[in-house]
């Protein structure tokens, strides 16, 4: 089993969203807003290896600004990258058989600094993409018409992060 590494941006306008609560009985809503660092925040506040880690005192309490800021980062602009599976990475040890090089060097080029997509992002993100992939995961490594590519140099001067669904 693997997940998606997926660069998202930050748009300069309002991200709208469909919120959904599920308990004690279904509702949905919707949201506009610009997106925020307390959206990161909470987005990322379960998240142990996370600049944002609320702890675990607070992780069973989602707030309806909590169900807001995920359904708003889910709809922010984004391309697929590649497959990992950082889960077995972690519990067997063995990074290089589960976490393909281009996404390793990816996720630490972006890093939770979300930072700003200019020229030299786009070359280290282009160089990383072509690195040697030990792993049996997909790439989004196509080396003419890159979509990678031409997601960042569409989004040139907006804030960037990876999620990995």
């Amino acid at each position: 089993m693997s997940a998606d590494l997926h660069i998202h941006v930050i748009p300069n306008e309002p991200v709208t969203a469909t919120a959904y609560e599920f308990h004690p009985v279904y509702k949905s809503w919707k949201v506009s807003r610009i997106i925020t660092d307390a959206e990161f925040a909470s987005f990322f506040g379960n998240c142990m290896d996370s600049r944002w880690f609320r702890g675990f005192d607070d992780r069973s309490v989602e707030t309806t600004f909590d169900r807001e800021a995920n359904a708003l980062m889910t709809y922010t602009p984004n391309v697929w990258v590649g497959q990992v599976s950082w889960l077995k990475a972690a519990l067997f040890d063995e990074e290089g058989k589960y976490v393909p090089g281009p996404i390793s060097q990816i996720s630490d080029i972006i890093d939770e600094n979300l930072p700003v997509i200019d020229d030299d992002l786009i070359e280290k993100i282009g160089k990383a993409l072509f690195t040697e992939n030990t792993t049996s995961y997909s790439i989004n490594n196509k080396p003419n018409d890159n979509e990678v590519i031409k997601f960042l140099q569409k989004h040139k001067g907006l804030r960037c992060f990876t999620v990995s669904w």
